[in-house]
């Protein structure tokens, strides 16, 4: 009554699934314990249950295995038409849930078979049941890919009981089509296998094996081992093995290699075991010793057996703590972590789920010197504080590092072998981070735990490997951890709100509508202080340690420091101040250093990181400084680099753009005269300049320095003269 009050106050599927995951409901003990006389009608209900369950999610894992092994407990007496319906449909979501429920039917009851459940289902007059149980039967055979397999399945079902409900059904004269055609699929399937098996072994074999198969029941008496032989994951096949006390599980050994030789036959001694399950009412199952008999454990009867790989033992680490576990080497490492997440614990302590967990394997080896009593001692314990530390960085990294999780244990026997620690731990999670000026983010993959200084480090690592393009490499080479540093862009949602540390966007990557306030991250931060802003729209951007700067805009009368991204380029810094100071969009500005008396505009395409020993910025107006900022600067002191002059040709002839200077330089060259040139600039030059100015530039064009010669100097003022006429 119990337990269906609490079934019936189960609110949902998902509630249900939580009440089976949490052992709350446990009907299989109900059914062990006292059987179905008294609690059919409920047993009706919880059956109902399960199958809107398998047909709302098909989810038999949902079910937990216990709840599929009360279902096959329902198919006693083979009162329940819902067992049966409900075990055909469990057929078709996962037939080794059903392949272990009829065996548990077998332990619990004591029948020799274990399909004994569906062959007493004909023995009834229920016509639906005896259906189900037919299309149960063909379901499970046809699952089975190998034919040999199929084969021994079948001749195991015919001994069962099958052959005589063949016979029964054939010599009847009325048999229901739907029936007949269930008989049929079974009969052609058995034909077509029986003509695979006689064309791969051979007429003489088959026959041999058939005898042998079907007199094992009848001559070996009542004291049978039944062994399903593996090889490491593969079945191998199954037969049975008369025993009395004295037998010894070395002769048994020996009689199941004889029959089913193994490839490996390298330390089969060591390396495969036979593990006894025993009846029900007994311990669940054990390991037979090779030297022990069968007397020794007290075996009796018709018992079940699987000769297969001996579990190894495996060092787990987990909290600091390192412990043995005895695991199989066919079991997945998906289902290594499933099982430790359960017997460490981790499930009462954190909200976590298994799938959030991995193994990774680290190049410690277990020592009973090192690890007294399972726990790290005073030795160790520093070594693996950095490892910890060590082991988070991305898994292009780690390849090889984190145990694949659709991989069997049995693919790292050298881990085995070597005694391996295996940690058990949450996987490193995304993260990801904006670097320098890219264009997209780059996917990294930390430990909550981790800090910023171990970010940084990890970063820069990278970024000078793989993933800066070569322009960017002179920013990186022969540069320490010192120099950059990460910083957390928060978008502020008050544009009004300004600060010295909150720059807008165009600096920082983020949309042009959207202020930002940047915060430099200390290095004690961890990444679950900050994870958090991350998923509020916060970016998290790996630069170059800002550098402070003056700021001064004469016109405005505005001076204010100011800390930049120095890896940006010029261009980018003049806009995003621009916008911070909020100067009128009608100008066109430029970003400038100062040399005396002298202004000097910066290359916009640089990065600031050129300009270190600039302590003061400058922004003026082009019609303050130029065309291109260089007014103030005196004709003869400009340099001849590209930030000053361009030419559309090899022989440097023809101008692509340049400074005011080097404009008036090209009029007045001694060396070249071009009236076209002279013509063009004369119609357009007040598009850019005065009469004021360019008469300045001439008369600085005139004061040759005394360092010229006097010929060279009577040529330059020759040229200012013909200039000057044409003017």
């Amino acid at each position: 009554d119990g337990f269906v009050l609490r079934f019936v106050a189960a609110d949902g599927v998902e509630r249900l699934v939580d009440h089976f995951n949490n052992r709350l409901l446990q009907p299989l003990l109900i059914v062990e314990n006292l059987g179905l006389t008294n609690l059919y009608h409920d047993l009706t209900l919880l059956l109902e249950v399960f199958e809107e369950l398998v047909d709302r999610a098909g989810r038999v894992v949902a079910l937990t295995p216990h709840a599929v092994n009360t279902i096959a407990l329902c198919l006693a007496d083979a009162v329940s038409e819902n067992a049966f319906r409900l075990l055909d449909k469990l057929c078709g979501v996962s037939t080794d849930a059903v392949y272990d429920s009829l065996r548990h039917y077998q332990r619990v009851f004591g029948t020799n078979f274990r399909f004994g459940a569906l062959i007493e289902a004909f023995d009834g007059e229920n016509l639906p049941i005896k259906m189900h149980a037919f299309r149960i039967v063909n379901r499970l055979v046809a699952a089975c890919s190998d034919v040999e397999t199929r084969f021994d399945l079948r001749n195991e079902i015919m001994r069962a009981g099958m052959s005589e409900v063949m016979a029964d059904t054939t010599g009847r004269h009325r048999t229901p089509a739907a029936f007949a055609a269930l008989v049929a699929e079974f009969e052609e399937s058995a034909d077509q296998d029986f003509g695979a098996m006689i064309e791969l072994l051979g007429q003489a074999a088959v026959m041999e094996r058939l005898e042998t198969f079907m007199a094992e029941a009848d001559d070996l008496g009542d004291d049978i081992l039944r062994v399903s032989v593996y090889e490491y994951a593969e079945l191998l096949g199954t037969t049975a093995i008369n025993y009395n006390d004295g037998t010894t599980g070395k002769e048994i050994r020996a009689a199941l290699l004889e029959k089913f030789p193994l490839k490996d036959k390298k330390d089969v001694e060591k390396r495969y075991g036979l593990l006894i399950h025993f009846p029900h009412g007994r311990a669940e199952q054990f390991w037979m010793s090779l030297d022990k008999s069968c007397g020794h454990y007290e075996l009796e009867g018709e018992a079940r057996a699987e000769f297969k790989l001996k579990p190894w033992t495996m060092y787990i680490e987990s909290q600091t703590v390192v412990q043995g576990h005895e695991l199989a080497p066919t079991w997945t490492i998906r289902q290594i972590v499933s099982e430790l997440f359960e017997s460490l614990g981790l499930a009462n302590n954190t909200k976590d789920t298994p799938h959030d967990y991995g193994l990774y394997l680290t190049e410690r080896k277990y020592s009973r010197k090192k690890y007294r009593s399972g726990t790290v001692n005073s030795e160790t314990s520093e070594s693996l504080a950095s490892r910890s530390r060590a082991n988070s960085i991305e898994s292009e990294e780690l390849d090889g590092v984190w145990l694949d999780d659709d991989k069997m244990l049995l693919n790292f026997m050298d881990v085995y072998k070597k005694r391996y620690i295996l940690i058990l731990r949450k996987r490193p999670q995304p993260l990801h981070v904006q670097l320098f000026d890219a264009a997209q983010p780059t996917q990294f993959f930390f430990d909550d735990d981790n800090d910023v200084a171990f970010l940084t480090s990890r970063i820069l690592k990278r970024a000078k490997e793989e993933l800066i393009s070569a322009s960017d490499k002179d920013m990186l080479q022969h540069k320490t951890q010192d120099e950059f540093a990460l910083f957390i862009d928060i978008p502020i949602v008050d544009k009004s709100s300004k600060n010295s540390s909150a720059l807008p966007t165009g600096v920082y990557g983020l949309s042009k509508s959207t202020a930002v306030k940047t915060e430099q991250l200390k290095d004690k931060y961890c990444v679950k202080d900050f994870r958090p802003k991350l998923k509020s729209g916060a970016v998290l951007r790996f630069a170059r340690t800002p550098k402070e700067f003056n700021i001064k805009i004469p016109s405005e009368g505005i001076e204010e420091s100011l800390k930049l991204d120095v890896a940006l380029k010029t261009s980018k810094v003049l806009s995003a101040l621009c916008t911070h100071f909020e100067l009128p969009t009608t100008n066109e500005y430029v970003l400038c250093s100062r040399k005396e008396d002298q202004y000097i505009a910066l290359d916009s395409s640089l990065r600031l990181l050129k300009y270190l020993e600039v302590e003061t910025l400058y922004i003026r107006t082009e019609d303050e400084l130029g065309a291109a900022g260089h007014l103030d600067l005196n004709i003869w002191d400009e340099g001849d680099g590209e930030e000053f002059i361009t030419f559309e040709d090899k022989d440097k002839k023809k101008i692509l753009a340049a400074t005011f200077n080097k404009l008036v330089v090209a009029l007045t060259s001694s060396d070249e005269y071009d009236r076209d040139f002279l013509d063009v600039f004369l119609m357009t030059y007040k598009a850019f300049a005065t009469a004021d100015m360019l008469l300045k530039k001439l008369g600085e064009r005139w004061a040759v320095p005394k360092a010229l010669d006097d010929e060279a100097t009577q040529r330059v003022r020759l040229r200012v003269g013909v200039f000057i006429q044409n003017w």
